[in-house]
């Protein structure tokens, strides 16, 4: 049974309201509900739900914590242990960082320890991001990219950029911004 169309772009809600219409959870990143929904269903989201301990304190935390079966979680606690380690006025966590967390619940490797995120923050371990998680990110991209791009003719909004991204999303093409996509875009319109 294919529930996807080939060649579209799914938001995280529309592959919530899908496992929704189906009864499987509807919870987990965006890579984990398409991968559910691509295995209908069948494909469980290894995911690690701290017992229902009382929340940490920023006393408990240490570099040696691990990111599994601790009670660690991105939440306000910990971005409090970050900023007071760093001394910064707002800490915030990065996509690799959470890629990281993500892997260490997946693999059960409860080697991988609060450290490793630091390692990250400090740029001495640049996390990388799989496929899955980088295509969740196409929107963001998409947006940054044109907001980036200097030879567009017109002026820029969201608008216009959720018009191109609509554009774009509907192709077969790769789901990124280029210079050209304007011309491509207006060409269509006529």
């Amino acid at each position: 049974m294919t529930i996807l169309k080939e060649n579209q772009y799914y938001y995280k809600t529309d592959l919530q309201t899908i496992c929704r219409q189906y009864g499987w959870p509807t919870s987990g990143t965006k890579a984990q509900l398409l991968a559910r929904i691509e295995s209908d269903g069948r494909q469980e989201i290894n995911q690690i739900t701290s017992s229902h301990k009382a929340e940490l304190t920023v006393d408990q935390i240490s570099p040696e914590m691990p990111l599994i079966n601790s009670g660690f979680s991105f939440n306000q606690v910990v971005r409090d242990y970050f900023t007071n380690y760093y001394q910064v006025d707002n800490f915030h966590f990065t996509k690799q960082m959470a890629t990281l967390r993500r892997l260490a619940q997946k693999n059960q490797d409860a080697s991988i320890c609060v450290s490793d995120l630091m390692d990250i923050y400090e740029g001495k371990r640049f996390g990388s991001l799989n496929d899955e998680d980088e295509a969740s990110y196409q929107w963001n991209n998409f947006v940054h990219d044109f907001f980036a791009d200097s030879s567009l003719p017109v002026e820029k909004n969201l608008r216009l950029a959720a018009q191109l991204w609509y554009f774009v999303k509907t192709r077969p093409q790769e789901n990124s911004y280029t210079s050209d996509l304007w011309r491509q875009y207006q060409a269509q319109q006529k």
